[in-house]
């Protein structure tokens, strides 16, 4: 999962990591011991009260137990890193199927221009393109998270530019829905995500246009608190 560090500031995830492992790191009480030992025991003494696996079985825990403390943080690190490479590669199949219908649907506009369901066709290209960039955000930020931790350190000199989601792809595609399909039932919707995604993009005056634009045409619209607050 990523974290989010606030600059001059070590990403959060780092600090709680490390105190939940310290919590779980414990050694074995002598009274533990004992009973580890007893249990050990009990069964050379009792070989007819318990079949020879079972016995072998309670020896081999005996043995653990007096080994001394569990390592959880190593365990629970290892653990997360696996956790993290099975995310990963499921969100690459997301992607990689993404763009597949991407390209699906570029075909379909391609082979005819004057498609019926253009308008809709346009939308869900934007909405795919959207998701696919904040995808792409997202990788990067977790490499910038290293690398300025690596800063934090002193072991890089240089701090990495903080990066930012790329929604150009997506916003062509709402820009030709509004030209080329003004009455379009989901205007307000692309109306919206012009706005969002050019304040993203530090063009806050253009994007500030859009959201003047949909409090002006849809009062009605579930995107109004928003844009209300995007202007103010």
């Amino acid at each position: 999962m990523s974290s989010f560090a606030l600059p001059g500031r070590r990403p959060l995830t780092v600090a709680l990591s490390v105190a939940a492992a310290a919590l779980f790191v414990l050694p074995l009480s002598a009274s533990a011991q004992d009973k580890a030992d007893q249990a050990s025991k009990a069964t050379e003494r009792k070989p007819g009260s318990v079949t020879a696996g079972a016995a072998d079985k309670a020896k081999e825990a005996a043995a653990d137990l007096a080994k001394g403390p569990i390592d959880i943080a190593a365990a629970a690190e290892g653990t997360d890193a696996k956790v993290e490479a099975f995310v990963a590669e499921k969100e690459k199949l997301v992607e990689d199927k993404r763009q597949r219908m991407v390209g699906s649907l570029v075909q379909i506009i391609q082979n005819n221009p004057y498609y019926q369901g253009k308008a809709s066709v346009l939308f869900r290209l934007a909405e795919l393109e959207w998701e696919s960039a904040r995808y792409h955000y997202f990788l990067h930020r977790k490499k910038w998270e290293k690398e300025y931790e690596a800063f934090l350190d002193g072991t890089v000199k240089v701090q990495p530019p903080e990066p930012k989601p790329d929604y150009s792809q997506a916003l062509s595609y709402y820009k030709q829905i509004l030209q080329e399909f003004p009455q379009y039932d989901r205007l307000d919707e692309v109306m919206y995500y012009l706005g969002k995604g050019l304040v993203t993009a530090s063009q806050a005056k253009q994007g500030a246009s859009y959201f003047s634009r949909l409090i002006k045409q849809f009062p009605g619209s579930k995107y109004l608190p928003d844009s209300y607050f995007q202007v103010a």
